[in-house]
C-alpha cells in the first residue's frame, strides 16, 4: 500500500514497531488494510532517494510513496558533483572517484588524500570542556558534545540568510530531484508525499545559540526557518503533497522528541511523526475521494 523512502530516520534508531513507517501501517488499518515496506537506508540522500524510487520502489506498483527529507543533511548530499560515500568508516560527501575534473577541490583523490592527513594530525574539533565554557547553559552543555558539535557544525551553513553558491546549488538540485521524483510516482499512479523532518537546531534556541557560539558566529546571520520556507513554497507551487513536521515537534521540547546525544528522533518524536503524517494521508484521501 505505502513505500517509505529515506535515510537513517526512515529506516530507524528504535524498536522497527516503534518506528514511524510501521506506527502509520496500524494507525491507518493494519497490515491487512494498509501494508507497508521499509527502504530507508541509513546514510542515503535524495540522489539515492532517486534511484531508489526509479529501481525498486515503483516495480512494487504502491499507491503511496512516501519521502522523508530530513533538514539536517539531505540538503547538503544534493550537491551537484558529489557523491554520498563510505569513507574511513564515515559518510562522506566526495566528488565520483570516476570523474576527472581540473579543480582541486573537486577532484576524489586530492580530497581524499587532504582527508587523511586532516585524520592522522588534526585534533578533535572541540572538545567537551570546550563546548562547556561556550555553551550558553549547563544543559545544553550536556546535550551537546563533539560528535554532535561536529554534525551540527556541516549542517550551520544551509542556515546563512546569504548563502554561498554551493548551497543554492544544493536546493536546486533537491528541488530538481523532487520534481523527478514526483512525475516518476505520478506516472505509475502512485501519491508522492515529501516529509519535511526539522533538525533539532531548528527546535531547540539553546542548542543553535550555544552553537553558534562556540564557532564565534552571530546570530543575525543565520535564519534557521530558512530551509523549510523555501521548501514548503517550493512544493506548494509545483501542486506536489507534503507535511513540514516542524509545526508538530515545536510543540514539544526537543529532548522529549529526540534521542540523547544523537540526531534522530526517540519513541515519542516517532509517534509524533507518525501521527501528523497519517493524519496528511486520511486528508489527501478524502479530497481525492
Amino acid at each position: 500500500k505505502a513505500v517509505f523512502i529515506g535515510d537513517s530516520f526512515t529506516f530507524g534508531v528504535t524498536p522497527y514497531e516503534r518506528n514511524f513507517p510501521y506506527l502509520i501501517e496500524g494507525l491507518l488499518g493494519g497490515r491487512e488494510k494498509f501494508p507497508i515496506a521499509n527502504f530507508g537506508v541509513p546514510g542515503t540522500g535524495p540522489k539515492e532517494y532517486k534511484k531508489m524510487l526509479q529501481n525498486r520502489v515503483l516495480k512494487m506498483k504502491p499507491e503511496w510513496v512516501i519521502v522523508t527529507l530530513f533538514v539536517g543533511n539531505d540538503i547538503d548530499q544534493s550537491r551537484p558533483k558529489l557523491k554520498t560515500l563510505i569513507f574511513l568508516n564515515e559518510i562522506k560527501l566526495l566528488p565520483d572517484p570516476m570523474q576527472i575534473s581540473f579543480s582541486l577541490n573537486e577532484y576524489y583523490f586530492y580530497l581524499v588524500g587532504r582527508k587523511i592527513i586532516t585524520a592522522i594530525f588534526q585534533k578533535e574539533m572541540i572538545t567537551q570542556e570546550e563546548i562547556s565554557r561556550c555553551a550558553i547553559n549547563p544543559e545544553t552543555a550536556v546535550r551537546l558534545n563533539p560528535f554532535l558539535f561536529r554534525i551540527y557544525n556541516f549542517e550551520i551553513v544551509i542556515y546563512e540568510r546569504y548563502y554561498k553558491s554551493y548551497v543554492e546549488d544544493s536546493y536546486n538540485e533537491l528541488k530538481n530531484i523532487a520534481l523527478n521524483m514526483s512525475k516518476h510516482a505520478t506516472d505509475e499512479n502512485a501519491k508522492m508525499l515529501f516529509v519535511i523532518a526539522p533538525s533539532e537546531t531548528q527546535l531547540n534556541q539553546d542548542l543553535r545559540l550555544s552553537m553558534l557560539n562556540c564557532l564565534g558566529k552571530e546570530k543575525e546571520d543565520y535564519d534557521f526557518d530558512k530551509p523549510r520556507k523555501i521548501l514548503n513554497e517550493f512544493f506548494e507551487s509545483n501542486n506536489i503533497y507534503y507535511i513540514d513536521l516542524l509545526p508538530f515537534f515545536s510543540k514539544y521540547k526537543s529532548f522529549e522528541t529526540y534521542g540523547y546525544l544523537d540526531t534522530h528522533w526517540n519513541a515519542f518524536g516517532n509517534q509524533i511523526a507518525a501521527d501528523a503524517i497519517a493524519e496528511k494521508i486520511k486528508y489527501i484521501q478524502e479530497i481525492r475521494y
